[in-house]
């Protein structure tokens, strides 16, 4: 008897645990589905942010891009330029040869160089020795003129290689596009420059090649003159007192 009201009285003790509110609030439903949208959540927040940074970042880098292109060099020849062009074109301009003015070239040779060829008087010894002497002066400043011109170009030689080995040098280490195209650009120029420099001087120097070659032709062709009327007179029979063979 007492056996069975020990068991009575447990088995009335659990079911009042069992079915006490207080027990019965302890126990929580699992929803998966809620769960893993609650995840998913999460997962894409955090990709927004990432994206975000990604994105502020990406500026950043940007603007640090324009801000270095905007960034100009801090070396430029433009100043050097001009000079070293000014001192050069004066200096071919101070030769004042056939060659420097086009319109007036063609009057200013048949002028300085007469085609004695096509004169049919002969050519007197004044005239020739006259020509001469303005022959030998023009070649004398036409040759000056070009030795001028090649000091000229001589004396910036060791400027423009030394801009230009800087300008190399900027070229590698340019920072930004700006920088890069204005390296660019003046190593063009300064290659252009020498350029010019070169044309300088072969005009210069052909210009006095030129002189001297006509100042050979006109002396050759005043001599032609002389010896085509060398016999002048010759066949005229002779009109004077003739003297007897012995007089005595």
């Amino acid at each position: 008897m007492k056996r069975r009201n020990f068991l009575g009285y447990a088995a009335l003790s659990c079911l009042a645990v069992v079915c006490s509110p207080l027990r019965a609030s302890a126990f929580i439903v699992f929803d998966p589905s809620n769960f893993a949208q609650s995840i998913i959540q999460t997962i894409r927040l955090l990709q927004s942010n990432i994206n975000e940074a990604r994105m502020i970042a990406n500026q950043v880098i940007s603007i640090a891009n324009e801000v270095k292109n905007l960034k100009s060099l801090p070396f430029d020849i433009i100043n050097d330029f001009s000079t070293q062009f000014s001192d050069l074109f004066s200096t071919v301009g101070s030769v004042n040869g056939l060659m420097q003015n086009l319109s007036s070239l063609q009057a200013q040779f048949e002028e300085l160089y007469p085609n004695f060829l096509d004169v049919y008087d002969p050519v007197s010894r004044s005239s020739m020795a006259t020509d001469a002497k303005k022959w030998v002066q023009t070649t004398r400043d036409m040759i000056l003129g070009a030795s001028k011109t090649g000091a000229q170009v001589l004396q910036d030689l060791p400027s423009s290689q030394e801009q230009l080995e800087h300008l190399m040098s900027d070229s590698q280490g340019a920072v930004g596009i700006l920088q890069a195209t204005q390296a660019g650009n003046q190593i063009a120029a300064t290659i252009s420059g020498n350029l010019i420099n070169l044309n300088a001087q072969l005009a210069t120097y052909t210009q006095a090649h030129t002189a001297f070659l006509m100042e050979f032709n006109g002396a050759e062709a005043a001599a032609k003159n002389r010896m085509d009327h060398v016999l002048d007179g010759m066949d005229v029979p002779y009109t004077g007192k003739n003297l007897p063979e012995n007089p005595f």
